[in-house]
């Protein structure tokens, strides 16, 4: 397998620009209806609902961003369950 820093170069050449996104899922400032929907009672449902917010920014940004980055520090404090929706992401 080539070297990250040459998958990523081969990326942005690719994507013809260096942006990276960052997927920083804060509970409070997830829309409504994804909040509403997982209810957030438990760390699985506040981990249930930064997968699906995060699989929407990956669709949506798939086309023009090269490399995305996840904090991982919001999904780790979902326990388990948020480190695995991170993996998954």
């Amino acid at each position: 397998m080539p070297h990250f820093a040459d998958r990523l170069a081969d990326a942005v050449r690719a994507k013809g620009n260096p942006l990276c996104v960052g997927l920083d899922p804060r509970w409070e400032s997830l829309p409504t209806e994804i909040r509403m929907r997982h209810g957030g009672g438990s760390l699985q449902a506040v981990a249930a609902a930064y997968e699906e917010f995060g699989g929407r920014v990956l669709d949506i940004v798939a086309p023009i961003a090269p490399v995305v980055k996840p904090q991982s520090a919001f999904f780790e404090a979902c326990g388990p369950d948020g480190m695995a929706v991170m993996q998954r992401l």
